[in-house]
């Protein structure tokens, strides 16, 4: 069981792609292109400004700053759209204005992601944009414990991030999740088992129990997480015992409220995150032929589903099979539709070019497909409700 918190650091998806798009509150239509600085942070101002549900919309820059792209993330079968790309017209090319959170703990990422291209890659997911080096020198000073970012090409100022404890709000800016697939059995065996305990043992429950089926999809907004990984998996399991760290009620309608408040560490300051969500029950199509868990599948472990596509390969067309498998099970109007965010629902792993093989996962948070990480499955087992967790083994060619 104390495994299942590792699920705090899993990345979900990420936006791409384009097609027609209408508001997801009101009658208008989401402009075509916004004179904003150019981060999300500005942009959904704007947008929640003209009325949007924000907390139903995942906004991710392009490289350059002059375009963004919109992914709906709320129920598909609600979406009034799945992507749009907007121009963007940046009211300023100051680095300074566009990078403005400069707290970042680079020190405790892995070794292997303290290069410099990971630490823009990071100081950009803080920061909600997309700047290359195309766009910003970098300079990482290890000894001094700070990065530069100066503005070239059509971009200037300079800006400076420090390897100093940063706030948790930073690492999850986003705390209004909308709709979320949550199973209701687990609601319920949660407000008849665990929400009746003492306060420090309902806490210790709570963080087992509520914690990662809400940042499955936590994760999906907030990508920087993957950076303090093996730090959330520590911090999870000494959390499970330290009373008043978490706290989840629903109501009679399953609108959820999970509080959560860390202790202080070196890598993040104190801080309290309250995250809201509605819960549906969870009713996702599964990525097999039947479009539902196999005979095969065996709850509480992985299970491996071995498949065919007759198409061949390569470096150039890899990112193809997560929309052929689609296609295979789903049809060619559902691949259609949803073919500019299939490669962000899928990790594709082991790809093999010789042997001709390959292996597709589910994101766990995905919003189209069910799919959960095997730790958390462990936490389930008093449920009647099974709960299964699955890889795609793909031959190919």
């Amino acid at each position: 069981m104390k495994k299942l918190l590792s699920i705090l650091g899993a990345v979900a998806i990420t936006a791409s792609g384009a097609t027609a798009v209408v508001a997801c509150s009101t009658n208008a239509k989401i402009n075509d292109s916004y004179a904003v600085i150019p981060n999300a942070f500005a942009l959904n101002q704007q947008l929640a400004k003209e009325g949007y549900s924000i907390e139903k919309l995942q906004v991710k820059f392009l490289p350059g700053l002059k375009e963004a792209t919109i992914r709906y993330m709320g129920q598909p079968s609600e979406a009034p759209f799945v992507t749009k790309t907007i121009k963007i017209n940046p009211v300023t090319n100051d680095i300074s204005k566009i990078i403005t959170k400069t707290s970042l703990a680079i020190s405790a990422f892995e070794e292997k992601k303290q290069t410099e291209s990971e630490i823009l890659r990071a100081i950009n997911l803080l920061n909600q944009t997309n700047l290359t080096t195309n766009e910003v020198k970098i300079n990482y000073d290890k000894e001094l414990g700070q990065v530069t970012l100066t503005g070239i090409g059509d971009f200037n100022g300079t800006v400076t991030i420090y390897d100093e404890p940063m706030e948790w709000s930073d690492l999850i800016p986003f705390q209004n999740l909308g709709d979320i697939y949550f199973s209701h059995s687990v609601i319920d065996y949660f407000n008849e088992n665990v929400s009746i305990l003492e306060e420090d043992e309902q806490s210790g429950a709570t963080v087992m129990f509520i914690m990662p089926f809400v940042l499955e999809f936590v994760g999906g907004k907030n990508l920087l997480m993957e950076f303090f990984q093996k730090q959330m998996v520590d911090w999870g399991k000494s959390w499970m015992s330290t009373p008043n760290v978490a706290k989840a009620t629903f109501d009679s309608n399953y609108q959820g409220s999970f509080i959560l408040t860390p202790p202080t560490n070196k890598i993040f300051n104190s801080g309290k995150m309250t995250f809201s969500f509605n819960a549906i029950d969870d009713s996702r199509d599964y990525v097999t032929s039947t479009h539902k868990p196999l005979d095969s599948f065996e709850k509480g472990h992985y299970t491996y589903i071995e498949e065919t596509l007759d198409k061949s390969y390569d470096a150039n067309n890899i990112d193809e099979m997560a929309k052929d498998l689609v296609e295979k099970y789903f049809g060619e109007d559902f691949a259609n539709k949803y073919s500019s965010i299939l490669n962000e629902e899928f990790w594709i792993t082991n790809v093999d070019y010789v042997k001709k093989t390959a292996v597709l996962e589910v994101k766990p948070g995905s919003m189209l497909f069910y799919n959960h990480d095997e730790e958390l499955l462990a936490v389930v087992n008093d449920v009647d409700v099974p709960f299964y967790a699955y890889k795609i083994n793909v031959t190919f060619g």
